[in-house]
């Protein structure tokens, strides 16, 4: 019988022993809380909402690409070669002096073929084609007079191109904001709110993995609600 007492007692001091030491290892072990400036209050108040807007991008029609050529013929290809080379640089000069810019002209073709008439060479013809891009002329009529101005006796084409710029984008963009704000606005007023800061704004350029047209410009924006 005092020997079962005597165990029972070693018992209950072992286990008295282990809750004494978890006792003082958490009294020495605190945790300090955060600092004040890493505390984050959550206000349930502070609502977020993300609108899509877009706008068309208004492309200017007024650019002309036109493409012209020069031709020279000579008894020999060198001759030919050396012929075409200095109209070429004579009707660069030209153009430049028209106001046309040294960007806008660029070559786009150039040729020696021999000239036959049976078995019997008649020379050699050059060709150089050249490109006109992003011209603005006052008329179809002042393109053909400051091309044979300028030494060309081939026009290839002209087409007028619909162009993009910066500050057409600039317009669109605005536009695409204004119209998320609006779009922001309604959901606001259905739930008996304004609209507040401006958190983010992301230019949406792909969709579902495609890229999105240029002549569109689309925004992703999220708006703080306030009351």
């Amino acid at each position: 019988m005092l020997r079962n007492f005597s165990a029972a007692n070693k018992v209950v001091a072992v286990f008295l022993g282990v809750i004494l030491m978890t006792a003082f290892y958490l009294s020495t072990h605190r945790v300090p809380p955060p600092p004040l400036d890493t505390a984050i209050a959550f206000d349930p108040r502070d609502i977020q909402i993300t609108v899509t807007g877009e706008s068309k991008v208004q492309a200017s029609t007024n650019h002309l690409r036109v493409r012209f050529g020069i031709q020279q013929t000579a008894w020999s290809a060198l001759e030919a070669e050396t012929q075409i080379q200095k109209q070429a640089d004579k009707m660069r000069t030209a153009l430049t002096n028209q106001g046309i810019s040294e960007m806008m002209i660029r070559q786009i073709n150039h040729t020696i073929q021999a000239q036959w008439e049976g078995s019997v060479n008649q020379g050699y013809l050059a060709t150089t084609q050249f490109e006109i891009n992003n011209w603005n002329p006052n008329s179809e009529t002042d393109i053909i007079k400051t091309l044979l101005r300028a030494g060309a006796n081939q026009i290839i084409d002209t087409q007028y191109m619909d162009m993009i710029d910066g500050e057409s984008r600039k317009q669109a963009f605005k536009a695409a904001m204004d119209d998320a704000r609006a779009r922001a606005g309604v959901i606001a007023v259905t739930m008996g709110r304004e609209i507040g800061d401006t958190v983010s704004v992301t230019e949406i350029t792909s969709e579902q993995g495609k890229v999105t047209s240029p002549e569109v410009v689309k925004v992703s924006v999220v708006y703080r609600l306030k009351f």
